[in-house]
């Protein structure tokens, strides 16, 4: 798949995440989630860190949300990514979390809702990884239409060959 997608989902951390922590809200050179995910992680700006239950927790619902996106179990994850983003009291983490949502309607081809997610996400959360991920996506859906003319099925290509479906 192009687009967005799983390379959006991994590249919106590369920040990195807090030195000794798997946080997806930390700060340093990024670490791997369950799954293979890159974890987005905070900018120059940090606010105090959470308490570590607190952290543990978030870190163990993000990741048991992005283990079911990858599932393709969307209608789960997406509870789990909502719920992270009411929750959350952190920007950043909040961003990761819309960055998710928006990420799921992307890949249940909700384009016109992961759009609105994505500018939402540029408002509300700049200079975050998930911002700038989420400009990616703006820019790949803006100009969805130029790549679905460009996109030849292959059960279209193949039927071409076959001389069917003229």
């Amino acid at each position: 798949m192009n687009g967005p997608g799983k390379q959006g989902l991994e590249s919106a951390a590369q920040a990195g995440l807090a030195s000794g922590t798997t946080s997806p809200a930390g700060a340093g050179n990024g670490a791997v989630a369950s799954g293979g995910a890159v974890l987005p992680g905070r900018g120059e700006t940090q606010k105090a860190p959470m308490a570590p239950a607190v952290r543990r927790e978030f870190e163990r619902r993000y990741e048991k949300g992005i283990e079911l996106l990858e599932k393709q179990e969307y209608g789960e994850a997406s509870r789990i990514f909502e719920q992270l983003l009411t929750e959350s009291s952190d920007p950043q983490d909040a961003s990761i979390a819309a960055y998710c949502l928006a990420e799921i309607c992307f890949r249940n081809k909700s384009n016109v809702r992961a759009l609105e997610l994505f500018k939402e996400i540029v408002e509300k959360y700049p200079g975050t990884p998930a911002a700038d991920n989420a400009k990616a996506g703006i820019e790949y859906l803006e100009n969805f239409h130029k790549h679905e003319a460009e996109y030849v099925s292959p059960d279209v290509e193949d039927r071409k060959r076959r001389g069917a479906g003229r």
